[in-house]
């Protein structure tokens, strides 16, 4: 006859391996569970990325198909080699509270790899001397001042820049090209 049997713990059914109504001889496997607590997720990065990964760093996971559930994780383990079918290295990452996440779920994890602090500008506002010198102009009661600063990243949506702007002084985009320091400004509305 049919017979219940419980778990030691609650989790989630990663595999059955019967079908309904089979018989199992003694000490067969039904299915395997993972425990809540215990899920942990692997995701494969770039060597590049890999090499900048530490044991308990913070990550951000988050699921692929419904990217408004997400949950800190920390990771576990950066394995030594790339994966021979993916060319990755698979990281190991502990999620931060219990996930109610299917295990198998397709899973994107972010990195804080760096802490930069500085100013996002558009690419335009930027100029570069011939010298090599990176800088800007701010609009100072109607006059350019130019400020040399250093260009610490570059997309292709804005640049990073750090040096000392003054943040009360609006930022010179359109133009700048022409200036030069002490000129005076026209603003056009």
């Amino acid at each position: 006859g049919a017979r219940t049997v419980r778990a030691a713990f609650d989790g989630v059914v990663q595999a059955v391996a019967v079908t309904p109504g089979a018989q199992l001889p003694a000490g067969s496997v039904a299915m395997r569970l993972a425990p809540l607590g215990a899920l942990q997720a692997v995701v494969g990065v770039s060597p590049r990325i890999a090499a900048q990964l530490r044991v308990g760093q913070p990550a951000r996971l988050r699921l692929v198909f419904d990217p408004r559930q997400h949950a800190g994780a920390r990771v576990l383990q950066v394995a030594g080699a790339l994966d021979p079918r993916s060319r990755m290295v698979d990281v190991t990452l502990q999620p931060d509270a219990t996930l109610h996440w299917l295990p198998g779920s397709a899973l994107q994890a972010d990195f804080a790899l760096q802490t930069w602090h500085g100013w996002v500008v558009p690419r335009r506002a930027v100029l570069v001397d011939p010298t090599g010198q990176a800088y800007v102009f701010q609009d100072d009661r109607g006059h350019a001042r130019r400020v040399d600063v250093t260009l610490e990243r570059d997309t292709a949506t804005g640049s990073g820049i750090s040096g000392p702007l003054d943040p009360r002084l609006p930022l010179v985009v359109l133009g700048n090209y022409e200036l030069s320091d002490g000129m005076a400004l026209r603003v056009q509305r």
